[in-house]
């Protein structure tokens, strides 16, 4: 009887842990409000739901690999990000800021090639610089979102974050940077990877196209660098740029490959 009991007990927190959702939830293909993405039944196997707008399964990824995921996004699909951001776990949170700091740590090492003098001020000086730049971006997208959508100062700060996060993910391509002395191809291609996986991130926050936001974010991302490049010309970005080598070091560094 004991054992009868301890197994429903275990069955039911289980089912708890599966229920466990986000409040806000959305189909991935259309951006429907939805209340589940599946349901469960004999206790145990889990059935994948479809959105009652647009009939198609409400969230495919949740049966997806990780793997699977990932390539999703490097090819930019926007159902990928409407799962990232409204349908996954909270558990998955920790991974990207994880991955934030890893990132953080990575960049801060990259730009002590522009560094005159290299020491561990520098490196410090370099991350907290980062730091600084992330959040005056990331203001420059909530301020007006938090208009656009009607919505709180707070909410606001927590899809941006979120989006940014996510966006940490194009910044593994960092690590191929250790390989190569001339490296900026493979920096760019980095930064770009991580842009774009953010302002796919964005155009299903805002709800509009991705050319509407790429623009959006292009025009924001230039007078980003012109600020940037004033106050902090430590990057390695504005630091060819304001040396006026950017092309001549990027044609280089490709015959080098």
């Amino acid at each position: 009887m004991n054992n009868t009991s301890n197994t429903s007990t275990q069955n039911e927190n289980k089912n708890e842990s599966i229920i466990d959702k986000k409040d806000s939830m959305k189909c991935i293909e259309c951006g429907c409000d939805i209340d589940n993405t599946y349901e469960i039944f004999c206790g145990q196997f889990i059935r994948l739901l479809r959105c009652p707008k647009c009939g198609k399964v409400a969230d495919k990824y949740i049966e997806y690999d990780n793997v699977l995921v990932f390539l999703d996004m490097l090819l930019q699909k926007r159902p990928v990000y409407r799962h990232l951001l409204f349908n996954h776990d909270e558990s998955i949170n920790g991974f990207f800021i994880k991955l934030f700091f890893g990132s953080l740590l990575l960049e801060s090492y990259i730009r002590q090639m522009t560094t005159l003098t290299p020491s561990i001020y520098s490196f410090i000086w370099n991350g907290i610089q980062i730091v600084i730049e992330d959040i005056f971006f990331l203001a420059m997208f909530i301020i007006p979102f938090s208009f656009y959508k009607r919505i709180s100062f707070k909410d606001s700060c927590n899809l941006v974050a979120q989006s940014y996060l996510i966006g940490s993910l194009g910044k593994v391509f960092l690590c191929l940077v250790l390989m190569w002395t001339n490296s900026l191809p493979i920096y760019l291609f980095s930064i770009t990877m991580a842009n774009l996986t953010f302002i796919a991130c964005m155009s299903v926050v805002f709800e509009i196209s991705t050319w509407k936001m790429l623009i959006i974010g292009f025009v924001i991302g230039i007078i980003y660098t012109i600020i940037t490049s004033q106050f902090f010309p430590l990057t390695p970005l504005t630091y060819y740029i304001k040396n006026k080598r950017l092309l001549d070091l990027l044609i280089g560094d490709l015959y080098t490959f």
